[in-house]
């Protein structure tokens, strides 16, 4: 009896910490903030399933002026703050990864749909958050599967270091 004791013991925590493992390989982007109704967070699959998906060729300009362009596809951000329920008050969004780096903006400018690629003057993009760069899917292991991405204002601007790897986590304040 003490015997089955002793290795339900051992085994227990075992079985226990296998099963958390496996929760936790899920990995969320949360939306917290003063301007939203509401703490809500969202899985890739989740962000999959909800309108205003965006695919497209995003044009990079960095410091040191080298330019190329990736493909991304992922969820319009508005689109992404409107499941959010975000607040008629709210003023401006921190886009957080998981090493802490961050991006702000304004409301008004991470809803915006007419960011340019100086090299196509006819495209026009929305900033949004991807789950998938030059036809890959991020890898969970190599760190949250979330970037936030953004097009130009406009000619020369440098905006590739505006883009977040890893977003763990958007606030939305007032």
């Amino acid at each position: 009896m003490i015997k089955r004791i002793l290795v339900l013991i051992c085994i227990l925590p075992c079985i226990f910490l296998a099963a958390c493992g496996n929760a936790e390989s899920q990995q969320y982007l949360s939306i917290s903030g003063a301007g939203i109704s509401g703490e809500v967070s969202f899985t890739v699959d989740e962000l999959k399933s909800l309108p205003g998906t965006f695919e497209g060729e995003f044009f990079a300009l960095n410091n040191y002026g080298t330019k190329a362009y990736y493909r991304f596809e992922g969820i319009r951000l508005a689109s992404l703050l409107g499941a959010a329920l975000i607040l008629p008050e709210a003023s401006r969004l921190r886009i957080i990864a998981g090493d802490g780096y961050e991006c702000e903006m304004s409301i008004t400018d991470a809803i915006r749909e007419d960011y340019i690629d100086e090299q196509n003057p006819g495209a026009r993009y929305p900033v949004i958050i991807a789950w998938k760069e030059n036809g890959e899917e991020y890898d969970p292991s190599d760190g949250l599967p979330f970037r936030l991405v953004i097009g130009q204002r406009q000619a020369g601007d440098i905006n590739k270091p505006n883009w977040v790897s890893n977003v763990a986590m958007i606030v939305v304040e007032r």
